[in-house]
């Protein structure tokens, strides 16, 4: 992607931001967000379907 966005005689970005480091999703929302959706998750989804989800779920977003 940042490639196509790299163009020497005609630049869309500055380098600067075009190379610059990525950041994790978390430091844009931030972390106890995070940790809030963790939670609710382990709340809703046991051990048991975490575990047996590579067979039940075979397509993505349809699980059996």
């Amino acid at each position: 992607m940042r490639k196509a966005f790299d163009t020497p005689e005609k630049p869309y970005l500055p380098k600067d931001v075009l190379w610059r480091q990525k950041e994790q999703f978390s430091d844009g929302v931030g972390y106890s967000w995070i940790d809030g959706l963790k939670e609710h998750a382990e709340k809703l989804v046991s051990d048991q379907q975490l575990q047996s989800a590579p067979h039940r779920c075979v397509y993505a977003n349809v699980c059996v």
